[in-house]
């Protein structure tokens, strides 16, 4: 943890405090409900800057800040022509952050999950499996997290994440493709979507089986990012003492 950058460890305290709130509401029986769009955008506030600086550390600096934008571009641009005829998405439920009837909070959440699952896509140098690893594995998380928040319909929307990841896979691509993503950045895009599930799964409606589903993905992810995350560590500590 101490390796990790500042804004992914409050990233996951919040993460962690947001599952907790949660759980306790359910127990003491307060109206938790309330506060989920708070928690859901402080969430996701701060995971859009953990993205990039995840981002940062494969690409450097400049390109990161360059992939981010298309990225969160794409996001924005699809919002908008969804809103105006249904596609890619179908119906997205209103939220307490809208400009104009259009949702504030949702290209956050775009960004963070997209962003972060495009990390684990570009860690793959062969071109066609760099672009489309990414937006499939939002896809799914994106159905989980549809289907456990039952509003419209889960597989139109994981398919509209689908297509639009794609158009902002091969758009972001132009600025990482000059090298892989580095373990340590894709351990980072895997507990970032590790939090974002845990803390929807922990807000979800604990007897609908989604709920759990999306604690599990969210447990496994955190498993599967922990290797990358040691073998960073271990190669930075060997070139600081082949350094010294």
């Amino acid at each position: 943890m101490k390796r990790l950058p500042r804004s992914m460890r409050l990233y996951l305290a919040l993460c962690g405090a947001g599952i907790l709130g949660a759980w306790a509401g359910l127990l003491l029986g307060w109206d938790s409900v309330s506060y989920l769009p708070w928690v859901s955008f402080a969430v996701a506030l701060v995971g859009s800057y953990a993205i990039n600086a995840a981002w940062a550390l494969s690409f450097g600096r400049l390109k990161a800040l360059k992939g981010i934008a298309s990225v969160l571009l794409i996001g924005v641009v699809s919002l908008l022509i969804n809103r105006f005829t249904g596609f890619p998405y179908g119906d997205i439920p209103h939220d307490r952050f809208e400009l104009g009837g259009v949702s504030l909070l949702w290209p956050l959440q775009w960004l963070v999950l997209v962003g972060s699952a495009l990390l684990v896509g570009y860690r793959m140098k062969a071109g066609w499996k760099a672009i489309s690893v990414g937006p499939l594995l939002a896809g799914i998380i994106a159905f989980a997290l549809q289907w456990a928040q039952s509003d419209g319909n889960a597989l139109l929307y994981s398919g509209g994440v689908i297509v639009a990841g794609v158009v902002a896979s091969v758009t972001a691509w132009a600025h990482a493709r000059s090298k892989k993503t580095r373990k340590r950045s894709v351990s980072i895009g895997l507990w970032l979507i590790a939090g974002f599930c845990g803390v929807h799964g922990g807000w979800s409606d604990p007897t609908h089986i989604s709920s759990w589903m999306l604690m599990a993905i969210a447990i496994l992810l955190f498993i599967a990012g922990m290797p990358g995350m040691k073998k960073s560590n271990q190669e930075t500590q060997g070139e600081t003492k082949l350094a010294a």
